[in-house]
């Protein structure tokens, strides 16, 4: 059986690169296709702040804890590195405004890395979300074509 969003498989083994591993792909839990949006979340994060969301399976799991035991969004966002800082320091005096991209890239990556994998977005809607994102906050920054 395919593990689509409909369909779950059980998995035995750990799969997937541990840094990018949805908690769910640990030994005997059903999985989906919301695997590989948790996956594009890890990315994401590490595109835009410069380093990764997790270093180990033990930094996921110790994330699942938190967000299973808070409301907090158990996540760091270091808007002071990454692009930001390298778009700013490209702009002299005249620095872009950031705070709509930033509330956007922090709901996106908290929506990638949802514990509950039926929470996750489709890749279709993360498509819709980045893309008007880009859309409306990047393209006012780059010069005319």
């Amino acid at each position: 059986m395919d593990g689509t969003s409909r369909h779950a498989v059980i998995t035995c083994y750990a799969r997937g690169t541990s840094t990018y591993r949805a908690p769910e792909l640990r030994p005997n839990k059903k999985f989906n296709n919301k695997v590989d949006i948790w996956a594009v979340g890890c990315i994401f994060y590490e595109v835009v702040f410069l380093q990764k969301a997790f270093s180990s399976d033990y930094d996921v799991a110790s994330f699942v804890q938190r967000k299973e035991s808070t409301t907090s969004d158990g996540l760091g966002f270091p808007f002071d590195s990454g692009i930001f800082r390298n778009i700013r320091n490209g702009c002299g005096s005249e620095t872009p405004e950031f705070e709509p991209l930033k509330a956007i890239i922090q709901q996106v990556i908290g929506d990638t890395l949802n514990i509950d994998p039926l929470a996750r977005p489709s890749a279709r809607d993360f498509n819709s979300t980045f893309k008007s994102a880009l859309d409306e906050h990047f393209k006012p920054l780059l010069p005319p074509s």
